[in-house]
């Protein structure tokens, strides 16, 4: 008798559950009146949901996420419950503060796929629908700024857009302080890395002997992203610190960024300049 209690009980609270989550994927709907919220491909944003009532501690909060095909919301959390299926992924976290009584879903490494209506919904005081637009945005390496030295011949970029698993590389442009990147003034060289990566080779001859400084910009689509590349002086080289391995690791450091850690013949002059530095 006591077995088919147990089960009867368990039938009943499984159904229950089955019950609310009808009611509750049932009774939401898109709005036209949603918040906008923009976010750059690649970062974290947290979503808030201003809609619990301080006065009832038995409320229940219930977020919701665009589906793959984008015809409809997903329940992905009940209360303080993420779903497995959200859990394991890693990027999607419910937050928690003492502090506020906004309930609010921290999604991480924000992707293309995370584009569209998020819903928060209380089991007594309504819900609160949020746009979330992801922008595909160029990125650079090395960050900025990327100081050269003297034995510095060559130095490389690359911009990539992490958003896209795919670019058209025709409409992938370089510009050197807010110009065209040409021929006429710079010999370089583009090659694609990946689908969505471009590596920009710049070479020091006469055209940039008197070259200092400039600032390098990848462009595509209209977005932009800026590096500025600086190359220093023998003399500013020689007023460097000279503390114990702090020469040699911005000399090695700038080799590596600078993309010419590969070449024998410069890895063995710079192994002559950390000599004549150290001694």
């Amino acid at each position: 008798m006591s077995n088919f209690n147990i089960n009867s009980s368990c039938r009943t609270l499984s159904d229950l559950i089955i019950i609310y989550l009808i009611i509750l994927s049932s009774s939401l709907s898109f709005t036209t009146n949603a918040a906008t919220m923009r976010v750059s491909c690649g970062t974290d944003i947290e979503l808030k949901c201003p809609i619990r009532s301080t006065k009832n501690s038995y409320e229940v909060i219930s977020w919701f996420r665009p589906n793959s095909s984008h015809s409809h919301l997903t329940l992905i959390a009940i209360g303080d419950i993420l779903f497995s299926e959200y859990a394991t992924i890693g990027r999607y976290n419910l937050v928690s503060s003492s502090s506020s009584s906004t309930p609010r879903l921290l999604i991480s490494n924000v992707s293309r796929e995370d584009q569209g209506i998020y819903a928060c919904k209380s089991s007594s005081s309504g819900q609160h629908s949020i746009k979330l637009l992801v922008n595909s945005h160029p990125h650079l390496t090395p960050p900025s700024p990327l100081f050269l030295y003297p034995v510095n011949r060559t130095f490389t970029l690359t911009c990539s857009l992490s958003c896209d698993s795919e670019i058209h590389f025709d409409d992938l442009t370089w510009l050197v302080n807010g110009q065209l990147l040409n021929q006429s003034n710079y010999d370089f060289h583009t090659e694609p890395i990946s689908s969505n990566t471009q590596r920009l080779t710049i070479f020091f001859n006469k055209k940039t002997q008197n070259f200092h400084q400039a600032n390098y910009t990848c462009r595509y689509n209209g977005k932009e992203a800026h590096i500025l590349v600086r190359r220093r002086t023998k003399d500013e080289f020689h007023r460097l610190p000279r503390q114990q391995d702090a020469s040699a690791q911005y000399l090695f450091q700038s080799l590596f960024n600078a993309g010419q850690i590969r070449s024998p013949s410069v890895f063995l002059t710079m192994i002559f300049l950390l000599l004549s530095c150290i001694y």
